[in-house]
């Protein structure tokens, strides 16, 4: 089931402080530092990305997010 529009707002304000916290997170290092699931914390960042407060970088050791 996925979450509705209020559960990915506190999520996504959740991902987002630990981004300030920890710049250049990789989303296994979301998972972890947040305690969410794999749909919950995509939801997280796709609601981040839509509203062009994160971006998402590659680099040779893989995908990472950062502030925009």
């Amino acid at each position: 089931m996925l979450p509705n529009e209020e559960e990915i707002k506190q999520d996504s304000e959740q991902v987002i402080q630990m981004i300030r916290l920890h710049p250049n997170c990789k989303f296994s290092e979301l998972q972890s530092l947040c305690g969410l699931k794999n749909t919950s914390l995509c939801m997280a960042l796709i609601h981040l990305l839509r509203h062009n407060r994160i971006r998402q970088e590659w680099s040779k050791d893989g995908i990472y997010y950062c502030i925009a």
